[in-house]
């Protein structure tokens, strides 16, 4: 755990004090409580970090966030580390990670919106779940209002229970994706992070979101033909060897 934990902790080696206006924000709640605005960066691509979250009877070392935001013409992506999640009771924790500011890709013509986390645990049971969200009302909503924005798409994992009994630890990931027709500029894109915790739990958290832009017709048939031509090209070299 201490070795994941110092080598995913590159994201969130700063921590910023809070800005009037945020472009990059991280948020988290416990047990349903009020939710609390932990980092609030004026720079959309950030880093963020929440270090020392302690919220009884949750714990955690660090919650940081990143992004490249305003995106590129080939990848527009978010990532968000939150490591060692402590719980000394049951208790749900949630934490949203939102940056604004996107430009790239949009649609149409159609993107490729994925959503994927990834967690190891080396205590207790419970369960990790997320959604990400593709917004292009630009918003850092959270909670219920999380992802409501019109033309919003909200892409949901599955969840995955833990148990930190196993031998060996016990970990998992999952990864979902969907292609989006209408995304319009600046879009926000969003995680949305839940995990409910057994008393003794401890367990780290990676997640990511990212948007591309799919092949165009052309480009697929033009693989294609280069992917035939390879197979035939082999097979006259083993005809010609027989």
């Amino acid at each position: 755990m201490r070795k994941l934990a110092s080598a995913l902790g590159v994201l969130a080696l700063s921590a910023f004090a809070p800005t009037a206006h945020a472009a990059l924000e991280i948020s988290y709640r416990v047990n349903g409580g009020a939710i609390v605005t932990c980092d609030s960066e004026p720079v959309s691509s950030g880093p963020a970090s929440c270090p020392f979250v302690a919220a009884a009877p949750v714990t955690i070392t660090v919650i940081g966030a990143i992004s490249n935001s305003p995106g590129t013409a080939v990848i527009a992506q978010e990532f968000g580390t939150t490591l060692e999640i402590a719980s000394t009771a049951a208790a749900t924790l949630e934490i949203w990670l939102i940056s604004q500011d996107f430009t790239s890709p949009a649609a149409p013509p159609d993107v490729d919106f994925r959503s994927n986390y990834g967690f190891s645990t080396t205590a207790g049971t419970g369960t990790v779940d997320m959604a990400s969200c593709a917004d292009p009302t630009n918003s850092l909503a959270t909670g219920a209002a999380f992802c409501t924005g019109a033309g919003a798409t909200l892409l949901e994992n599955l969840a995955s229970p833990y148990d930190g009994a196993s031998i060996p630890l016990s970990s998992g990931n999952n990864s979902v994706g969907t292609l989006v027709a209408t995304l319009g500029t600046p879009y926000a894109m969003g995680q949305y992070i839940s995990v409910t915790l057994g008393a003794g739990s401890n367990l780290n958290v990676l997640s990511s979101s990212s948007i591309r832009p799919t092949p165009e017709p052309m480009s697929i048939a033009l693989l294609g033909g280069v992917a035939l031509l390879s197979v035939r090209a082999i097979r006259r070299k083993r005809q010609a060897k027989a």
